[in-house]
């Protein structure tokens, strides 16, 4: 087994390094005209806007993406980045299995991630040659299927691999391309900036994996559990803001020196496990999109002759979709399983023969797998939106519809009354779906009694987002009816859902008195009478 060493990795944050590695990109990538290369970069320009349509940039999470880390104030810190592709610096390279255009990322401040030596021996020496990580976009076509998937891949050089190529460590590296003396880590990032793994090498072979924890214990819990031939470490995330000061004098600027002060820190976990003999040879070729890259070229000795994808055929927004891919013969060793959403969205990348990814968008969905690029049986899946019972009690619109039934009756006086209202949205870029309202409400017009108390709900939606990065959309509506307290006694009105709550298009919320026998309430009734939210329609219908 091969000697465990302990691996923790600072990330380094310089506003004066941004413009360093942009200053030397057009030395690791290609940026001469190459009409293969700018139709693939087009595909892949089209595939990223496809996925980042909601932000237009991706959020790097720089830690594990759970945004847990401590800073060195004592506070929750947060390490995200706003990363964008810089469309003219890309390079292509290929081999029999994949083809992949790697592309340069312009950031929102310059970053690092160092491993521990490395930080160290900056800190002595301050010599920026020492702070060197390289982050790119990859667009990685597999030939035999055609699956298209993008992540961002980091390399990250040791200090000896660093000093041993003085300090022109990315030379003979990139996604395709090892160099055989490369020591260091590797990791990736899904489109969603989110951390999902990465790799030791030692010698230019893989001899470990990376993992985040979603969780990090305190500071004073210092363990390091063995287990299984894994290890748990601290990984250090520092910021470092850096800026020069100067002044105009005479029609020149004249500069004073760079000063820098760390202004964030952050701790996490990861674990390291090594690789032992038996676990097959790993090249450097394939990935995850970001949920892998060099998965391994295990030891298959057969082809697979069926591939059976079996789930449900009907979910709910953020269920998991719970796919899983049967594989015949028994004895055939799968490397990669690729689920697709309509041939067009990488739903998940990697190793494991289950999806448990949660469904980010409603709507009709085709779903294939592809075990190692051939191709499985095809499902159909709806993902229906939430039903209405569950976005009543959510906490968030309880709430609001609360007080927008107080703020109803406490407006209704004898000069009039009127109601009020809101959209109901859910977002589903997260962990779990998160719902939104209007806020404030909106307001309908005062009437008079023996008027029809109105509101008109307007709201703006884009469903552009793909299925697997998620969006906002709309799952509900909500208003309330007026009180009848300052009407006279001889006029009356029905509670509940009116005709035109009827023809509604969204399942509908409506907070209204409880009424009479009869389903009446009559004027001068009191104005706290019992009341409750009346429930109209079961769920928006999936389009």
């Amino acid at each position: 087994m091969i000697t465990k060493k302990k691996l923790i990795f600072a990330l380094s944050m310089t506003a004066m390094l941004f413009y360093l590695v942009n200053s030397c990109i057009e030395e690791t990538f290609d940026w001469q005209p190459n009409v293969e290369k700018q139709q693939l970069v087009k595909r892949a320009k089209s595939m990223y806007d496809d996925l980042t349509s909601e932000k237009g940039f991706v959020e790097l999470r720089a830690s594990n993406g759970n945004g847990n880390g401590n800073n060195g104030n004592g506070n929750n810190g947060n390490g995200n980045l706003a990363v964008k592709p810089d469309w003219q610096y890309s390079s292509i390279e290929q081999n029999n299995t994949y083809q992949a255009v790697e592309i340069a990322l312009r950031m929102e401040r310059g970053f690092d991630f160092l491993m521990s030596e490395t930080s160290a021996k900056y800190q002595n020496s301050k010599k920026h040659e020492y702070v060197q990580s390289k982050t790119s976009l990859i667009y990685l076509t597999q030939k035999k299927s055609g699956v298209e998937q993008l992540f961002l891949m980091t390399i990250i050089p040791d200090l000896s691999y660093l000093e041993s190529t003085k300090f022109d460590p990315f030379k003979k590296m990139s996604y395709l391309k090892r160099d055989k003396k490369f020591n260091g880590i590797i990791l990736y990032h899904n489109m969603n900036g989110q951390y999902v793994n990465g790799w030791r090498y030692m010698n230019g072979e893989v001899t470990g994996t990376v993992k985040a924890q979603e969780d990090t214990p305190e500071l004073d819990l210092v363990t390091t559990r063995s287990y299984y031939g894994c290890e748990d470490y601290y990984i250090t995330t520092y910021s470092q803001a850096c800026w020069q000061a100067y002044s105009y004098v005479s029609g020149e600027y004249m500069y004073g020196p760079y000063k820098c002060e760390n202004y964030n820190f952050e701790y996490f976990l990861i674990t390291v496990c090594d690789w032992e003999d038996g676990d097959g040879y790993y090249d450097d070729e394939g990935s995850n999109n970001g949920g892998g890259g060099s998965t391994g070229n295990g030891s298959s000795t057969t082809t697979p002759t069926s591939i059976v994808l079996s789930g449900p055929s009907q979910i709910t927004l953020m269920d998991s979709y719970d796919l899983s891919v049967s594989v015949s013969p028994s004895n055939y060793v799968h490397q990669t399983v690729v689920f697709m959403i309509n041939n067009q969205y990488v739903l998940q990348s990697e190793r494991s023969d289950m999806c448990v990814s949660p469904a980010r968008k409603a709507g009709y969905w085709t779903i294939t797998a592809f075990v190692d690029g051939y191709e499985s049986n095809t499902i159909n899946v709806e993902v229906q939106y939430p039903d209405i019972s569950d976005i009543q009690f959510n906490g968030t619109v309880s709430s609001a519809m609360n007080s927008a039934w107080t703020t109803t009756k406490a407006f209704a006086s004898s000069s009039g009354r009127r109601e009020y209202g809101f959209m109901i949205y859910a977002n589903t870029t997260g962990g779990n779906l998160v719902y939104s309202v209007d806020s404030p409400p909106i307001e309908g017009p005062t009437v008079q009694c023996g008027a029809k108390g109105t509101i008109s709900l307007s709201f703006s939606e884009s469903l552009s987002f793909s299925p697997v990065a998620g969006g906002t959309c709309v799952v509900g509506k909500f208003h309330t009816h007026t009180p009848y307290t300052y009407c006279d006694s001889t006029q009356r009105r029905s509670v509940g859902p009116s005709g035109a709550d009827d023809n509604a298009t969204y399942p509908t919320l409506i907070y209204d008195y409880d009424g009479d026998d009869d389903g009446l309430i009559w004027g001068g009734h009191p104005l706290h009478a019992d009341a409750h939210v009346y429930v109209l329609g079961s769920r928006r219908p999936t389009n």
